[in-house]
């Protein structure tokens, strides 16, 4: 049995990828003189993980570790963390300092250096992470941010790799938003704009339909304050997208606020993006509407992802009521595609959720979930030779609820606590008036009793679990008990617990099998930080079907962290 072949090397290789994780805070230059000059603080953790089966062949090796750690020097509030990760599975090395930036502020300028990223706005420049340089200056009411610097570097189509990285070109972009702010209105003006360059790689990629692009967006953002109660805020804004700058240059029919500073090529578009909602905030009630419309095709290079030619409607009330121990949310609208109507169909989607919490007091609480997606798809009327066809019309429904409901008692030495879990989804797609695709229907809930001795530092569960799953004509159900004990050692330092749950499994209301699942877990933190645990994780499954399909199966995680 493989769970006892322990494989201890020698030595373990220290690993020596050092990477600068993600992006630091800004740094308060303030702060200089009035604090520690330099701090340094630093973690290092080990993961041991040994495997065993019987049965069946290995589902992993017998024994994999994995080793981390990081250091962090704080200079004047400057924090430049590093991290390293080495195992047994990986042991690819990275280039040090890959992403790196800062941001220094002193009172209203923060400056940006290095890998950082900026919004503007959803339609403009939308966090994406560029390396070059930012500022941001917020001086009385006045707001003005400004970028420049490079989002996409040069990387050369390799044909010869399958696992190479996927082309592109360099692209360089620039940015300016500026505004004002007072009393919660606001009103800016953003400008955005980036260009490939067309000379950063050998060729244009053969593959994966990459061309050299450009874009410039200008937008118009802005919230307004109405009373004490009401707040209403727009954003519009409009993009020039040429999708390869190759293209030869064309004459523009109509001219727009671009035509004195873009060059119009026969790849270059023009689309726009709209949205508003208007808030009311009452005593015990809120109601918010909103609305959005996006052209098809709309881009901007500012973002990494973008949903266009859609329209949304959106209503959303919300209920507060008996000193807020009850809460009613509820949101509802309607999307819709093919809004030129440039498409043979249009997809409707109607949207809707409920949720309702109430905890009448410290022992009680309630909620409760409801969710109802339907998708429409249509022919549009244009297309007059299909319109006997219904069948070419769809529905897609997706429908799930939730609710929860749990007791907890008081008391200073014993506690009861009972939890009750419920929940249901269902997806089906309809087809003229036939179900096209197979019915899925979930259902699961879960029962828990909790008895603690706070005293001893005992904790006892008992419950029970199920969950049902109907696909089509197949179901399967899964029930069983679940039991667990745990306790506390050596002044809360160590914690030891044991869990099984036993589930029988029936198929089409056959019995097919059962698993019995043990997990025997423990844990010592010391000097605070310091902390290392041991679990034992078994896993036994029984099929009536077949006895080739039966086996055990082990798992012992050993974790050290400092």
């Amino acid at each position: 049995m493989y769970f006892f072949k322990i494989y201890i090397h020698s030595f373990f290789p220290l690993l020596l990828i050092i990477t600068i994780v993600s992006t630091s805070d800004a740094q308060n230059l303030e702060s200089i003189g009035k604090e520690k000059p330099l701090k340094v603080s630093g973690s290092l953790g080990t993961t041991h993980t040994f495997y065993g089966v019987n049965g069946i062949e290995n589902r992993r090796p017998p024994y994999l570790w994995f080793l981390n750690g990081g250091i962090n020097f704080d200079l004047y509030g400057w924090s430049v963390p590093f991290s390293a990760s080495w195992s047994n599975q990986n042991r690819e090395f990275r280039q040090p300092f890959n992403q790196y930036g800062v941001s220094p502020n002193y009172r209203w300028i923060t400056a940006h250096f290095g890998y950082r990223n900026l919004t503007f706005s959803p339609y403009t420049l939308a966090g994406h992470t560029f390396l070059g340089a930012g500022v941001e200056l917020t001086p009385g009411i006045w707001r003005i941010s400004a970028m420049y610097g490079r989002l996409n570097k040069a990387i050369a189509e390799d044909t010869l790799s399958p696992n190479a990285d996927l082309p592109s070109f360099k692209r360089m972009g620039y940015g300016l938003k500026v505004g004002l702010n007072k009393d919660g209105s606001f009103i800016d003006l953003i400008f955005f704009t980036a260009k490939d360059d067309i000379t950063s790689i050998p060729y244009v990629p053969l593959q994966n339909n990459v061309l050299p692009a450009q874009n410039m967006v200008v937008s118009v953002n802005a919230q307004k304050q109405l009373g004490k109660r009401t707040v209403f805020g727009f954003e519009y804004a409009t993009s020039a997208y040429t999708r390869d700058i190759r293209a030869t240059n064309a004459e523009q029919e109509n001219k727009n606020v671009f035509s004195p500073f873009y060059t119009h090529k026969n790849s270059t578009q023009y689309y726009s993006a709209f949205k508003s909602n208007l808030t009311y905030n009452g005593d015990f009630y809120s109601l918010a509407l909103g609305y959005e419309r996006i052209e098809p095709e709309y881009r901007t290079l500012g973002a990494y992802f973008f949903n266009n030619d859609l329209e949304n409607i959106t209503i959303a009330p919300s209920i507060r009521m008996f000193k807020q121990r009850l809460n009613l949310n509820v949101n509802a609208g309607i999307q819709r595609n093919n809004i030129l109507e440039n498409n043979t169909s249009t997809t409707r989607r109607y949207i809707g959720s409920v949720n309702c919490s109430y905890v009448p007091n410290q022992k009680w609480n309630f909620a409760a979930q409801y969710s109802n997606f339907i998708t429409y798809n249509r022919l549009s009327r244009k297309f007059d030779q299909f319109q006997s066809l219904d069948t070419l019309n769809f529905y897609q429904v997706t429908e799930s609820g939730n609710f929860n409901t749990g007791y907890n008692s008081t008391g200073k030495e014993i506690r009861h606590g009972v939890n009750l879990n419920l929940a249901y989804q269902k997806a089906n797609q309809t087809q003229g008036e036939q179900v096209t695709s197979n019915e899925s229907v979930f259902y699961n809930g879960n029962l828990v009793y909790r008895y603690s001795i706070l005293p001893k530092t005992l904790t006892i569960l008992a419950g029970v679990n199920g969950n049902q799953n109907q696909i089509g004509e197949i179901s399967s159900l899964a029930f069983g008990p679940t039991a667990s004990i745990s306790k506390s050692f050596f002044d809360k330092k160590m914690r030891a617990s044991l869990t099984t749950t036993y589930n029988n499994i029936l198929t089409d209301q056959e019995l097919t099998g059962s698993a019995i699942n043990v997990v025997v877990s423990s844990g010592y933190t010391f000097e605070k930080r310091n902390n290392f645990s041991l679990n034992l994780m078994v896993l036994n499954k029984n099929s009536k079907a077949s006895s080739s399909s039966n086996f055990t199966e082990y798992n012992t995680p050993l974790k050290l962290n400092h």
